[in-house]
């Protein structure tokens, strides 16, 4: 997934995403959904890269510090500030 996401193949990398939220012995966490976002965002499609944000706010920890920062950083790049602020009030 992170070779499609550095060659700006967002029809393979939506491929890869796919097959491993079929497949029942993958577990799917929010790093994944990060790449997804990161590359999402890489070539502009800003709408796919929030919906990737939104699952992986629904699965990553949101008590620590690195993990909020990290999260922040990916909305900034959205551009969406209201979802910025909404999770940096958090």
């Amino acid at each position: 997934m992170i070779s499609y996401v550095a060659a700006s193949d967002m029809p393979g990398m939506e491929t890869i995403l796919n097959r491993m939220e079929e497949d029942p012995n993958f577990i799917v966490d929010w790093k994944i959904y990060s790449m997804a976002a990161s590359g999402y965002l890489k070539v502009g499609m800003i709408k796919k890269a929030c919906s990737m944000l939104k699952l992986m706010e629904g699965m990553m920890p949101l008590q620590g510090r690195k993990s909020l920062e990290f999260l922040i950083t990916l909305y900034a790049n959205t551009g969406h500030t209201e979802e910025l602020y909404r999770v940096w009030n958090t």
